[in-house]
């Protein structure tokens, strides 16, 4: 089972362990949450933005990311959106209950 730890850190804060994390560690980052493309944007720690500050007012609304081996695969959840702007379009979930697969 993952285990979730929540702490508070400004940007300042947070960047130059993510910087450390990126130098020692060959990570990328998923966004987490749904996307309308199969492929969702890896990225570097430098392209998060405004690490550690909310983006809603509840932790659980506001952008969070996976970290992720650099070469994986998303193991991305598909389904049909019953949202209101993207109604029957077929979505891609990102979450952190989904395993990664290393590509060879």
């Amino acid at each position: 089972m993952m285990k979730q730890i929540l702490f508070f850190a400004t940007p300042n804060d947070i960047q130059p362990i993510i910087s450390a994390l990126e130098t020692t560690n060959k990570i990328v980052f998923a966004r987490v949450g749904s996307y309308d493309i199969k492929d969702p944007p890896l990225i570097s720690g430098a392209e998060i933005p405004n690490p550690g500050v909310a983006t809603n007012e509840t932790a659980s609304g506001s952008d969070s990311y996976l970290v992720v081996p650099a070469g994986s695969r998303l193991n991305l959840h598909p389904y049909t959106s019953e949202d209101s702007d993207t109604f029957g379009r077929k979505m891609w979930s990102v979450y952190s209950g989904l395993m990664t697969s290393l590509l060879k």
